[in-house]
């Protein structure tokens, strides 16, 4: 088993498997593939056509904001092939949870599944 510190991330690789933790800071490290700003239509990536409903949703290697009301923290990545396995601390609509997801990035598009739902984003320029 191979660990590695840095500042307070911490990633331990196990035969092949790499599993990412947080622990409230994350150290410069490599972008992941689903980190960025993702519409369900990417003219809702213009700000001059983002309703607060329909607007992007930004995803870091940390955390989502999904506006109007949904924010999550994550706690661990796990990666799996094409997608990532999300454990995170999420508060929509004054209730907090906590939640397990995937995200899968094929091309510019993300999958986020969520129990039985999926939803595709395209990703927003810059």
């Amino acid at each position: 088993m191979r660990r590695i510190q840095a500042g307070r991330f911490v990633a331990i690789g196990v035969a092949g498997l790499l599993a990412v933790t947080f622990s409230g800071e994350a150290a410069s490290a490599q972008t992941l593939p689903f980190e960025g700003r993702w519409a369900t239509d990417a003219d809702r990536c213009s700000p001059a056509r983002q309703a607060a409903a329909k607007a992007p949703i930004t995803i870091t290697a940390t955390s989502l904001a999904a506006p109007p009301a949904m924010t999550c923290n994550f706690t661990s990545v796990l990666p799996g092939g094409a997608s990532f396995r999300v454990e995170a601390t999420c508060q929509a609509m004054g209730r907090t949870g906590h939640e397990f997801f995937t995200f899968a990035v094929l091309g510019e598009r993300l999958y986020w599944t969520w129990g039985e739902r999926t939803g595709v984003f395209d990703r927003c320029p810059g």
